[in-house]
């Protein structure tokens, strides 16, 4: 999958589970994402590192996987910007599209 997809899917994950008030940790995981553990865990570890998100604990185990612990994950406000960044670029561009679609 595409990392900015796969971003854009976690943020709002996280996101709405907030608007929710109801995480769901057996969801929350990289088959949901159609993401690989590696790219998963790589994927976490950019998110907390830009602040986009918190409250995930990233281990890599003996093995070279990645332990994902999470005891309060929560979406920030940096993440919820980059959000409605994202929102405003698609409008953007669906309309643009309809303009072309339009025009001869």
């Amino acid at each position: 999958m595409d990392y900015f997809k796969a971003v854009y899917r976690i943020l709002r994950f996280l996101k709405d589970s907030e608007i929710n008030d109801e995480f769901d940790s057996e969801s929350f995981t990289a088959g949901h994402f159609g993401l690989t553990d590696r790219q998963w865990a790589s994927t976490l570890e950019r998110l907390l590192d830009d602040g986009h998100a918190k409250g995930i604990t990233i281990t890599i185990g003996a093995d070279g996987y990645a332990i994902v612990s999470l005891p309060h994950p929560m979406i920030t406000s940096k993440g919820l910007e980059h959000l409605a960044g994202n929102a405003f670029m698609r409008r953007a561009a669906n309309l643009a599209k309809g303009i072309r679609e339009i025009l001869p």
